[in-house]
């Protein structure tokens, strides 16, 4: 697959459930990418109906929970690399509790105190009484909204009933970064 790769060219690989991670250029992008010390700084999870529309739902700025098009990760300039993750050990039905999972969040707010949590965790993690403990508890974390690695891995936890988080990592602490390294997520593609 030469250039940008195109849904026809994905479709085989796609499956409900799998989490997408993107970096893109911008300033957002970058100051996540350097805060998380990570590649990526978004994330989504992978919808795929049975007509073989395929769709993301994520927390994405100020926007809150939605659901888009794939294909705009795949045309968007300014995305710069893609990596899609699976778990091997999914059945159907889990599939589908995951994305029910998410579905039912779609309209929630965008978490912007957890973003903001998140850098204060990493840069001064002793405000939080030590790095271990400020991972560990999630005291900046708005009820009922979201940031995009915290909704991919509530879903997971509440769909599948599998923890994507690291140890001693509180869910709604973990990162793109985190869902990159995860070692319950192999990785299935990625771009460039």
């Amino acid at each position: 697959m030469a250039g940008r790769p195109t849904v026809p060219d994905l479709l085989p690989l796609l499956e409900s459930g799998q989490v997408l991670l993107i970096a893109r250029r911008g300033w957002l992008g970058w100051l996540i990418r350097r805060v998380t010390r990570s590649s990526f700084s978004h994330s989504a999870l992978i919808g795929k109906t049975e007509e073989g529309i395929i769709f993301t739902v994520e927390a994405a700025d100020a926007e809150g929970v939605k659901a888009l098009r794939f294909e705009r990760y795949l045309e968007d300039a300014g995305v710069t690399r893609l990596l899609l993750r699976d778990s091997t050990v999914l059945t159907p039905w889990e599939r589908g509790a995951i994305m029910r999972a998410a579905w039912l969040r779609v309209g929630a707010r965008y978490d912007m105190m957890q973003l903001v949590g998140i850098w204060f965790r990493r840069r001064l993690p002793w405000l939080f009484g030590g790095k271990k403990k400020a991972l560990a508890e999630n005291r900046l974390d708005s009820k009922g909204a979201y940031i995009c690695s915290e909704l991919v891995s509530v879903a997971y936890l509440e769909g599948a009933k599998i923890n994507l988080a690291p140890a001693h990592v509180a869910v709604g602490n973990i990162d793109p970064g985190m869902l990159a390294r995860s070692i319950k997520l192999v990785d299935v593609w990625s771009w460039p």
